[in-house]
């Protein structure tokens, strides 16, 4: 348990200076590529009064746009347009468009949907501000890989930070980093490591030297998980060469820390998402 670690051991000190460095390293190198990832709002309690209930993530394959996101974030929407504050507008943006998602759980919803993976393709115009924003396909992490030794950085928004006023949405994008959960930890969790990547979330974490609770990651649902190369101890240094991250996943699920079974964060991998593309879009991916 992390309260049993000794942070004023010389040797934990210098351990968790390497952990933050290498963190503010990745951070940095998300900053571009983060901006993809804007909130999806919808008024649920006041028809003129939209609020942040997810993430998005655009994207930009072949001149056609999309969003990706969490199934249960449109379970709101329905048939409605979607609305998202975007970085650069200073309006709330309104788009047109299809949905393509895995099926709905017994429920109806998607609550209970293991995958809950959606697409939003945009039928409408956007502005030369929002293209840019988008990823590309390069930008995807179409694999699985082997070790579990990568770094992540989650990308989102957390609700209670997002306000409305003077009829502006102000919506702030948070970041943090984290580690892949170990193949143990997925047997525990029942989570199949194929079509899902699972981080640790824990109920505490360090800051300014000493542990807190971490905050409810509501609003984060369909927000980014990047991936970075793997991570070594012993090979750490002031400025790592670190290649450009790849979007890894999507944001679809929090368990809470529960006895010997850890807190994490739960995305649905982007080969998911693509999987739905090359289903209701037949060709777009072919020679990508």
């Amino acid at each position: 348990m992390k309260e049993k670690i000794d942070l004023k051991n010389p040797l934990t000190k210098k351990v968790i200076g390497r952990i933050q460095t290498h963190f503010a390293i990745c951070l940095d190198n998300t900053l571009q590529i983060e901006k993809s990832v804007n909130a999806i709002l919808f008024p649920l309690k006041h028809e003129s009064r939209p609020e942040q209930i997810g993430s998005g993530v655009f994207v930009n394959i072949k001149g056609e746009y999309f969003v990706f996101s969490a199934s249960h974030v449109f379970d709101a929407i329905g048939e409605h347009e979607l609305l998202m504050s975007c970085e650069g507008e200073e309006r709330v943006t309104t788009f047109k468009g299809d949905r393509f998602s895995t099926a709905r759980g017994v429920s109806g919803t998607h609550n209970d949907d293991p995958y809950d993976s959606s697409v939003f393709h945009i039928q409408d115009s956007i502005s030369d501000n929002i293209k840019k924003l988008a990823l590309n396909y390069d930008d995807l992490d179409r694999t699985v890989s082997d070790s579990f030794d990568h770094s992540y950085i989650v990308s989102g928004f957390y609700s209670k930070n997002s306000k409305l006023r003077n009829s502006t949405i102000n919506c702030k994008r948070e970041s943090f980093g984290s580690r892949e959960l170990l193949k143990e930890d997925y047997e525990l969790l029942g989570i199949d490591r194929e079509w899902h990547l699972s981080l640790a979330y824990e109920k505490n974490l360090l800051k300014n030297g000493i542990f807190t609770l971490s905050p409810t990651p509501q609003g984060f649902s369909g927000g980014a998980i990047f991936k970075f190369n793997s991570f070594d101890l012993n090979k750490l240094c002031i400025k790592p060469k670190i290649e450009r991250p790849k979007l890894s996943a999507i944001t679809i699920e929090y368990k809470k820390e529960k006895g010997n079974i850890p807190g994490t964060l739960i995305g649905s991998r982007i080969t998911q998402h693509l999987a739905l593309i090359n289903k209701y879009l037949p060709g777009l991916l072919d020679d990508c």
